[in-house]
């Protein structure tokens, strides 16, 4: 669920199933930004933001 989302934000929802090698240059270009929206992340506590964070910089 959660790919279709990102896949969509950038354009991509319609290729979901297709091979990298199968798109197009132009959408090749925003799989790197489908992959940085997938590893961030955003919380939000009582309406603040409270975490804005790429997942990779958090601990594990």
């Amino acid at each position: 669920m959660m790919r279709a989302i990102v896949l969509d934000r950038v354009g991509l929802a319609d290729v979901e199933k297709k091979r990298s090698e199968e798109l197009s240059e132009g959408m090749q270009q925003k799989v790197p930004q489908a992959e940085q929206i997938r590893e961030h992340i955003v919380m939000i506590y009582e309406g603040e933001k409270v975490l804005d964070d790429n997942l990779e910089a958090r601990p594990t």
